[in-house]
């Protein structure tokens, strides 16, 4: 093989695996949707951690996880605990959309 044909499958490889690694797994049980008002805008990171970039998911599904938290009593305890949580977008630049059977994050 030669050395330019070499670089250029290599070059390939890498943008096809830094593609997919960048791509987050369709989650069917937290984005399926059938129309629009089945999807909310979230920054939820569960029930004790920091909040997430913001994400459309169903919202029967962010419903509920939110219940759970309810009953839950978050303790902390180690060293990175007294770490401040990293600052992330705030979900009310995007709006939800359902689009093809999933919740999908459209920018207002």
């Amino acid at each position: 093989m030669s050395s330019a044909r070499a670089r250029t499958l290599a070059g390939v490889v890498f943008f096809v695996g830094f593609a997919c690694a960048t791509t987050r797994a369709f989650d069917p049980h937290t984005e399926s949707c059938t129309a629009d008002a089945d999807c909310e805008m979230t920054d939820f990171g569960g029930c004790c951690g920091c909040n997430d970039e913001p994400r459309a998911v169903n919202r029967a599904w962010l419903t509920e996880a939110r219940q759970v938290c309810t009953v839950i009593d978050c303790v902390c305890e180690g060293k990175g605990c007294s770490s401040p949580c990293p600052r992330v977008t705030d979900p009310r630049v995007f709006t939800a959309v359902c689009r093809q059977g999933r919740c999908e994050a459209i920018k207002r």
